[in-house]
């Protein structure tokens, strides 16, 4: 394999997905080599996990906390609770099929959190957050180690309404409680482009990222997909683009879909390219360093230590 003026990265994580089993060749066909899932019906996410990690089916390495804990009535695919025994008992639940963590979901309430965070910590289970009714700074204090999509810093449609001077106080609060945020801008973005509420606090949410990196927080990239409009494995680049355009550097926004994503996974053997680490890599036909755009210039990725082509798997998908 000739790798003359080639750039080689690690495989990149998806730190915010909705796996599902037809968007398996989709990841991989766009570098993606891990996706920690969030969010999906337990028992076909710990399905196509099982069958992914055992390589049964070919596809990215797959992280799950199966459904979120929600409050009730539950959104979405959550699993709604009322009580502090029966917070105890959904978190018991997930360990029992080997969760690889626990998500809380906009209803779950401040009542609960307490409980919760303690059955997950006897069993060793880290607990992320799309919050609702719960401010981060709260979350964080307690124990929650990721807050995704930026939820419970301000209300969605409040973010034009902060000044500068606040976004960069609550960004650095924020990141002194060590908790990480997995922003999805993407998502964002998305909203913004048919309401004008949004489209005026994006630029807020952007100085509050950079901000919060720039403090020492944890960013981790995450893309929302499988979701309306939100390809698998393409949404991800977006994401890093977005990412650069918000502040980062070129190497911070790879840092975020690789490294830092990995540290929230746990998962020391991914997202670098070093002696003893998994092999998993991406090889780029341009310098993502000068231009983070060239990170969808794929030649092929390695997931395993096994070569696919991307064309090759283009070639398989439904047209």
């Amino acid at each position: 394999m000739n790798l003359i003026g080639k750039t080689i990265i690690p495989g990149l994580i998806d730190g915010h997905a909705h796996a599902r089993l037809w968007a398996a060749s989709h990841y991989l066909a766009w570098g993606v080599t891990t996706v920690r899932d969030v969010n999906s019906p337990s028992d076909s996410a710990f399905s196509l996990r099982n069958d992914l990690n055992l390589g049964a089916v070919l596809g990215p390495r797959m992280f799950s906390g199966g459904a979120a804990i929600d409050g009730v009535p539950p959104t979405g695919e959550g699993t709604g609770v009322a009580t502090p025994a029966a917070a105890r008992h959904a978190v018991d639940q997930r360990a029992v099929v080997n969760a690889d963590y626990v998500v809380i979901s906009k209803g779950f309430t401040a009542a609960l959190l307490k409980p919760l965070l303690d059955e997950a910590a006897t069993l060793r289970l880290s607990v992320a957050a799309d919050l609702g009714k719960i401010d981060a700074l709260t979350a964080a204090r307690a124990g929650i180690v990721a807050i995704e999509n930026l939820s419970g810093i301000v209300p969605v449609e409040g973010w034009a309404r902060l000044d500068s001077a606040r976004i960069a106080s609550s960004a650095r609060a924020l990141a002194r409680t060590h908790v990480a945020i997995v922003p999805v801008l993407v998502v964002h973005e998305a909203l913004a482009r048919h309401n004008a509420a949004l489209r005026r606090g994006r630029p807020r949410q952007n100085q509050f990222v950079r901000e919060f990196l720039r403090a020492g927080g944890v960013v981790a990239a995450g893309s929302g997909a499988v979701g309306p409009g939100l390809d698998p494995g393409a949404a991800l680049h977006a994401e890093l683009a977005l990412l650069v355009a918000a502040g980062f550097t070129p190497l911070e926004a790879i840092g975020a879909a690789t490294h830092q994503a990995a540290r929230l996974l746990r998962a020391d053997s991914l997202g670098w390219l070093a002696p003893g680490k998994v092999a998993d890599l991406v090889v780029l036909d341009r310098d993502p360093t000068a231009d983070i755009s060239a990170t969808r210039n794929i030649a092929w990725v390695m997931t395993r230590g096994r070569i696919v082509s991307p064309d090759s798997l283009r070639k398989t998908w439904p047209r």
